[in-house]
């Protein structure tokens, strides 16, 4: 008896354009006295999806740290700096 042959098929993804950051809105935006601030991100990449949508936030022009959740309270007075980072899954 003869074995069948066997074949697979594999598919390769060519992802060369960064993700879309379709929404970063930030509330209050500004000057502020407020006690905290709340967001809303969406991130889209419509080849490979997304990996990685972050918030992150800097005070006074120190590392960046993440944000895990909204919103996040100002503690301190001074000037805080948020940025949003999208990496799609082809990295």
């Amino acid at each position: 008896m003869e074995d069948s042959p066997v074949s697979a098929d594999t598919t390769t993804i060519v992802d060369n354009v960064s993700p879309a950051i379709a929404t970063f809105t930030l509330n209050p935006e500004g000057l502020t006295n407020a006690n905290e601030v709340s967001f809303i991100k969406t991130c889209t990449d419509e080849k490979s999806g997304i990996a990685i949508c972050d918030v992150e936030v800097s005070y006074e022009n120190g590392v960046y740290s993440n944000v895990t959740s909204s919103p996040y309270s100002l503690t301190t007075d001074g000037n805080y700096v948020f940025r949003l980072t999208a990496i799609d899954n082809s990295g």
